[in-house]
């Protein structure tokens, strides 16, 4: 579609999965040589470079499968963002919680190919467009996604909702009194984890293949 409009571009899909021979196919038959290459898997480095130095538009067509199966939160994204590059995706489970659509990228319905490739067009057309939209997503993805905030907010998760022990440094440190006396108010009393140790759980791994 994006060929068909007059565009000029460069579509590498890089990884490998069954979906291979397809799409070799439909690259041949729709003449598409010059415009898709499936670079099939790369190391990291590499896909770094490529996408730090080489990638205007980051695509990822996520779509919910036959049996269910959905793209929850593809860390391609983060990655992708990490490079401060624009995303083009779909909402589907997870995604428009990590692109915000028309700030880090454009967001379009699955199985739509056609407000697709009009999203594709649109950022290809406008790179200004898509370096304000990169460094939105940088933003997004450090305030949101990086390692050290959500594991604050994981733990500040467990300290409210869950058995989690209560250790007076952990608590000062991460400002955790409060959470935790919530959850003491609310439940009644406070949960702690024991450490239980098994007995008479000893398994005779030559008896068992002996049949004894």
């Amino acid at each position: 579609m994006l060929r068909d409009r007059g565009l000029k571009f460069k579509c590498c899909i890089v990884g490998e999965g069954p979906l291979e021979h397809s799409l070799k196919s439909q690259i041949s038959n729709l003449k598409l040589h010059d415009e898709v290459v499936l670079t099939g898997p790369l190391p990291v480095s590499e896909i770094t470079r490529l996408l730090a130095e080489e990638t205007q538009v980051f695509a990822l067509a996520c779509k919910t499968e036959g049996d269910g199966g959905r793209d929850n939160l593809p860390t391609v994204l983060m990655e992708a963002m990490a490079a401060r590059l624009p995303c083009v995706s779909t909402r589907t489970a997870g995604v428009p919680e990590m692109v915000a659509d028309r700030v880090s990228g454009l967001l379009c319905e699955e199985r739509q190919p056609e407000q697709l490739a009009g999203l594709l067009a649109a950022l290809l057309q406008d790179p200004a467009r898509c370096e304000q939209m990169g460094v939105a997503g940088l933003e997004h993805a450090k305030k949101h996604f990086a390692r050290e905030v959500s594991s604050r907010d994981l733990l500040r998760a467990f300290a409210e909702h869950s058995g989690l022990r209560f250790e007076a440094a952990l608590a000062m440190r991460e400002n955790l009194l409060g959470l935790f006396l919530r959850r003491i108010l609310r439940r009644g009393r406070q949960l702690r984890y024991h450490v239980v140790k098994a007995r008479d759980k000893t398994f005779d791994l030559a008896r068992f293949m002996g049949g004894a």
